[in-house]
């Protein structure tokens, strides 16, 4: 499970919105070179 799965799945999970922390944490993911789709993995 991806970091921005997790992320979405704790918070739908308590009700709530994203932190502006966990908002940082997608920004900088999907903004970085480091991103690989799953179906690229095959």
């Amino acid at each position: 499970m991806s970091i921005i799965t997790k992320l979405i799945v704790n918070a739908d999970a308590e009700s709530r919105y994203l932190s502006p922390g966990e908002m940082d944490q997608i920004k900088s993911f999907t903004m970085s070179g480091d991103r690989v789709c799953a179906w690229s993995k095959r």
